[in-house]
């Protein structure tokens, strides 16, 4: 199978390899791919309340820390986009690739501060958040240029989330609230997505690629209380918790 030849691969996204006549040989094609990178975590300016008299601010500490794992598999279908945007070696927007991809993103917990009344004076606690994410992604890519082996892409997406959550607080001077923990929860989100990335075509028939991804997780649920929460007559409800990652993946494409 020589499609390689006629096309690049990106990494949600495939440019031609032939020259600017490629309208005339071009054939549309289903591809596999398969990624995994390294991942960062932020909370963002997420709230929780406490009590229908308290919402406290978390105020991530780690957010630039790199040290959560991704991985994607996804089917795609490679088309033609434009036929005659050439500019000398360059060809300008040739290939268009709508795809349906799975991500998972995890392994890394989203820790911080926790500011009483929202206010930086009242710093009295620290959180803990564990967040596991499984989405399903209609992405779109489209190639904005293709020097011979080598291209560039755009990609944006929309889709659903399956997210496990998992928060902890402690407090760190004597309050009148003390550590709050709640149970584990399973709650499903809108997500988005967008980046771009470079690709070269190595082989016949496969391509390698790497990309960067910005993903947002909106309006996220905590878990129910615990005995331990109740006991001290809380009502811990999220007021706003929106997680966003980046990537950066590294991954490989197949012709099918």
């Amino acid at each position: 199978m020589d499609r390689y030849k006629k096309v690049l691969l990106g990494c949600t996204i495939l440019t031609t390899l032939s020259s600017p006549a490629f309208a005339d040989e071009f054939d549309p094609f289903v591809e596999f791919l398969v990624f995994g990178g390294i991942a960062s975590l932020d909370a963002g300016d997420s709230t929780i309340r406490i009590t229908s008299q308290e919402t406290d601010q978390l105020v991530q500490t780690n957010e630039n820390d790199w040290k959560a794992w991704t991985g994607q598999v996804g089917l795609g279908y490679v088309a033609q986009f434009a036929e005659e945007l050439s500019s000398g070696e360059v060809d300008w927007f040739p290939i268009i690739n709508p795809q349906i991809n799975v991500y998972y993103l995890g392994g890394e917990d989203i820790e911080g501060d926790v500011w009483r009344f929202q206010d930086p004076n009242f710093n009295q606690a620290d959180y803990s958040m564990k967040f596991h994410s499984t989405r399903l992604m209609f992405d779109l890519a489209l190639t904005i240029a293709q020097i011979e082996r080598l291209s560039i892409y755009a990609i944006g997406g929309l889709g659903i989330a399956w997210n496990e959550i998992d928060f902890n607080a402690r407090s760190t001077e004597v309050c009148p609230i003390e550590d709050v923990s709640l149970n584990s929860n399973n709650d499903n989100s809108f997500a988005y997505e967008f980046g771009g990335g470079l690709t070269y075509a190595a082989f016949d028939s496969m391509a390698i690629s790497l990309e960067y991804l910005y993903t947002g997780f909106n309006n996220i649920g905590l878990g129910d209380h615990n005995d331990d929460v109740n006991d001290q007559g809380l009502d811990v409800k999220a007021s706003d918790i929106d997680i966003h990652s980046q990537a950066v993946l590294l991954g490989l494409r197949f012709a099918l």
